[in-house]
């Protein structure tokens, strides 16, 4: 499984480096000889992007190889000039990026609760539509609240804010959370068409107890799914929760992550649930 996600990866990333990035010899050259500091892309579809070096893997992720929308289809979103995203994990932006290219009228909603990956989410405001952005200095959470998240640093960029420790975390700091439903109710939302998630295991915890009522708003989701190595239980269970309430599902595992995507079609929402993978 892991190799297929690689390959696949690898043909995606360059397929949409050649056809989205002008200045694909010049990357293709600093790749081999070293980025420095960061590296200016200049794309087709954006203005100028700017990229340091220490975040390049997750503007490769969400940019280039599309991961959170990979195996939703076309169709879901096909007809939506204007689609209503919530970025749960929004880090520093790039997501938020990879939207706006896709759809230049969304409106996007980021969550990041890390301090430092908070401004410069914030900062994207500069190259993003700042009436249909909104950055919010906040944590998704089971409750509403505070609660304290784990990480390596705090003078750093870092895609870890947890709420469990891990080996390599020498930092905690505490953040206001809320509930998915707090939050949408908060800011409006009647209509999610997509919901991305990815809060290092929090993702479990935080959709088992979103109620029936706004979930029935979210029209299709991309789940990075975390666990140990050794087990899957988890997002096998969640996968299964999902195609409960009336979601298509696709789920990969790859070592202790895997995604998730889910959408709803007319005919999951009236009930014929989708036969996919376990």
């Amino acid at each position: 499984m892991r190799l297929l996600h690689d390959i696949e990866n690898k043909c995606v990333r360059y397929y949409r480096l050649l056809t989205r990035v002008r200045n694909w010899p010049a990357y293709l050259l600093r790749k081999t000889t070293g980025f420095g500091k960061s590296f200016r892309f200049k794309l087709r579809d954006f203005p100028d992007l700017e990229v340091p070096r220490t975040v390049m893997g997750t503007f490769r992720e969400c940019y280039l190889d599309q991961i959170y929308l990979r195996h939703i289809p076309g169709e879901v979103l096909a007809g939506k000039s204007n689609p209503v995203v919530v970025d749960i994990g929004g880090h520093v932006g790039y997501f938020a990026i990879s939207l706006f290219a896709r759809f230049p009228q969304a409106t996007v909603h980021s969550v990041e609760p890390h301090p430092l990956n908070f401004r410069a989410l914030e900062a994207k405001k500069t190259v993003l539509p700042d009436d249909r952005f909104h950055a919010h200095h906040l944590a998704i959470s089971d409750r509403d609240g505070q609660v304290t998240l784990h990480t390596q640093t705090l003078d750093q960029f870092t895609t870890r804010s947890a709420i469990e420790t891990g080996g390599t975390d020498a930092h905690a700091f505490t953040v206001e959370a809320e509930q998915l439903q707090t939050f949408v109710d908060r800011n409006g939302m009647d209509t999610i068409d997509l919901l991305k998630v990815d809060c290092e295991g929090a993702e479990y915890s935080i959709l088992y107890g979103t109620s029936d009522a706004t979930l029935g708003r979210i029209g299709a989701m991309c789940i990075e799914t975390h666990e140990p190595v050794s087990s899957d239980a988890q997002s096998v269970a969640l996968a299964k929760w999902l195609r409960s309430k009336g979601y298509r599902v696709k789920r990969r595992k790859l070592d202790a992550t895997g995604y998730i995507w889910a959408w709803r079609t007319s005919n999951t929402q009236s009930g014929h649930h989708a036969h996919s993978e376990p």
